[in-house]
């Protein structure tokens, strides 16, 4: 019974740790430049393609989406994408920034590079 209670023991100890998860939130303004709404619409669709993938690996959480101007909530507007905000996962803030330079929004320079935002957050409610 000893030995089997030191193998287990053993066992559990040389098992690889995975690093802690967090949640980081994304804050991605889009440039402003007269172009970067049509650089946004010109590969949206492998944006979004690429957006199923990172939920499916687990890096995108289910709250992602486009900001949108102020105006594009009086009736009868059209939507005004002008950004994106996502909910991601991950364990440290400088793999969040390496995942998000891997994005077709910002490689392609419709997120503005300098105005990026990456911060930690805890998750107080659900939706």
């Amino acid at each position: 019974m000893t030995a089997s209670i030191l193998s287990s023991t053993m066992s559990s100890a040389t098992e690889q740790v995975s690093p802690k998860t967090h949640i980081f939130v994304v804050w991605a303004p889009d440039y402003a430049d007269e172009g970067a709404f049509d650089r946004r619409m010109a590969i949206r669709d492998q944006h979004l393609q690429d957006l199923k993938k990172n939920q499916e690996n687990g890096f995108i959480t289910k709250i992602a989406g486009p900001l949108i101007s102020p105006e594009s909530l009086e009736a009868g507007a059209s939507i005004k994408m002008n950004g994106s905000m996502l909910l991601v996962r991950g364990t440290s803030m400088e793999e969040v920034r390496a995942k998000v330079e891997k994005d077709v929004f910002w490689i392609n320079n419709v997120w503005d590079k300098e105005k990026l935002v990456i911060s930690p957050i805890l998750i107080a409610a659900d939706i």
